[in-house]
């Protein structure tokens, strides 16, 4: 939980810090170059932060078949309802780091993580099916 919120304080930090970049002049050329300099670190960092969120949700998401197969059946929903809002967490992060995305230019950076959230996101819709498959069969 500590981990989670501490990402959303830096998510909410690597926004402003896209806000600010845009703000930026860019009368002349040098503050153009410059502003383009700042806004590209500024996306990069708000991608990155969202794909933190998407890993930290997805490894929580892993922990919860063996949480549905061996925990209190009476407890079943509970495991499926937590899959679905993990599930839910990943794919919210994953929006976020593709919309910063499209302000990178540089391919080098881009192409690995569209590569890590395409990962992401096949595997939390797995291991979602998987657990309310163990829940349905329980239920």
């Amino acid at each position: 939980m500590e981990e989670l919120l501490r990402l959303a304080r830096e998510d909410a930090e690597a926004y402003d810090g896209v806000v600010a970049a845009r703000r930026l002049p860019n009368d002349t050329d040098a503050e153009n170059a410059a502003r383009a300099k700042r806004l590209s670190e500024a996306n990069r960092r708000a991608a990155q932060v969202p794909l933190r969120t998407a890993r930290a949700a997805a490894g929580l998401l892993e922990t919860v078949p063996e949480l549905a197969e061996k925990g209190n059946p009476n407890a079943a929903s509970d495991s499926g309802a937590a899959a679905l809002l993990l599930e839910a967490a990943v794919q919210a992060a994953l929006l976020n780091v593709a919309i910063n995305l499209k302000g990178l230019p540089d391919s080098e950076a881009v192409d690995p993580m569209r590569r890590e959230m395409e990962t992401l996101q096949v595997d939390s819709e797995r291991l979602r099916d998987r657990v309310l498959q163990i829940v349905r069969k329980t239920l």
